[in-house]
């Protein structure tokens, strides 16, 4: 509930500061709408061409699963599991690249903080691990976490959240005692 209120607080700061800089009240909703807008979808989806031009093309496995493991010798079974291992690590490489840059762009986001926070907490994040070609979640035995675990995987997150509601509350503070001034 604290972390949904702070989330709420970030839309909060960001209607004070669009309606201290706009002239009228209207100007000041499509303000506030435009800014929500960008930071809740244009930023995340930004974030995400940019990775998957960061980090390249996605390693394919249309060569390693061609053949029948039957069909196969001794020696081409070994080659396979070496290409196997290959792509794994290549793909394990790709997600990691793609993952951080995206991770960059989303701490602009007050919505995707707000979903890892949430996910993290309650227990519903994407855990899991590579299994041969494919992600495979924990499903079955999952650890339970301490609070202070789940808090200390989306510090960033929860940082983010504080620093763009403190932010826009503070440029929102300086163009109010400027117009009080004149």
């Amino acid at each position: 509930m604290l972390f949904s209120l702070v989330f709420l607080l970030s839309f909060f700061s960001i209607a004070i500061l669009s309606s201290t800089f706009a002239k009228s009240s209207g100007l000041s909703v499509v303000y506030c709408i435009g800014i929500v807008l960008v930071l809740s979808f244009m930023v995340p989806y930004i974030g995400e061409a940019v990775a998957d031009g960061y980090a390249g093309e996605e390693p394919s496995m249309a060569d390693i699963i061609s053949a029948k493991r039957e069909d196969m010798t001794e020696a081409e079974i070994q080659e396979m599991q070496e290409k196997m291992a290959e792509y794994q690590r290549d793909s394990q490489e790709y997600w990691d690249k793609k993952t951080g840059i995206e991770r960059i762009f989303d701490i602009f986001s007050p919505n995707e903080n707000y979903e890892d926070i949430a996910n993290e907490i309650t227990g519903t994040s994407d855990t899991g691990e590579m299994d041969g070609a494919f992600w495979s979640k924990n499903l079955g035995e999952s650890e339970e976490k301490v609070l202070t675990e789940s808090l200390g995987l989306v510090l960033p997150e929860i940082f983010s959240l504080l620093m763009l509601s403190l932010v826009m509350l503070i440029g929102a503070y300086l163009k109010f005692m400027r117009l009080d001034i004149r």
